[in-house]
């Protein structure tokens, strides 16, 4: 069954007080509440980074791949983490990302899991810790995870 997690029912109900739209089918967005979207999750995600004590520093250029934008931008510790900044903001994160889903019409506990699940499967022989950064590297024979295929399911019911 596809359902919504209870945290997701919650952040639709601060929507529905919000006057946002929240379709109960897979929906297709006017380029106004997609860049809100967009603009929210940033803002969450560089008011965390500055809670973690960071000040962000761009080089030049505009990006549209991640990869070459985190190529392109250095963390300068500036500050003391400030905790309850941090949680305040992995908790904001989670807000405005199952609401553009809400807002697509998407239920999120289906795609959460398959995402969770296929995290850990990185952890499979052929894995490794990139020991410059930290980041977990997945084996090469790693798969993404199944989400059109939920997709699919989901358009289906």
């Amino acid at each position: 069954m596809i359902t919504k997690s209870r945290h997701q029912q919650q952040v639709e109900q601060f929507m529905h007080l919000a006057g946002q739209s929240v379709p109960y089918i897979e929906a297709r967005l006017d380029p106004k509440t997609v860049e809100l979207r967009a603009k929210l999750i940033l803002e969450e995600c560089l008011e965390t980074v500055r809670a973690l004590g960071f000040t962000l520093e761009l080089r030049g250029g505009i990006y549209s791949d991640p990869v070459d934008l985190m190529g392109n931008l250095d963390l300068k510790a500036t500050r003391e983490v400030d905790l309850i900044e941090v949680i305040d903001g992995c908790c904001d994160i989670k807000v405005v990302t199952t609401g553009t889903l809400s807002s697509f019409g998407i239920p999120d506990e289906a795609f959460q899991t398959e995402v969770d699940l296929n995290n850990l499967m990185k952890f499979g022989p052929g894995g490794y810790e990139n020991k410059e950064t930290g980041k977990w590297i997945k084996p090469e024979s790693h798969q993404p995870p199944k989400i059109a295929e939920i997709l699919e399911v989901i358009k289906k019911l």
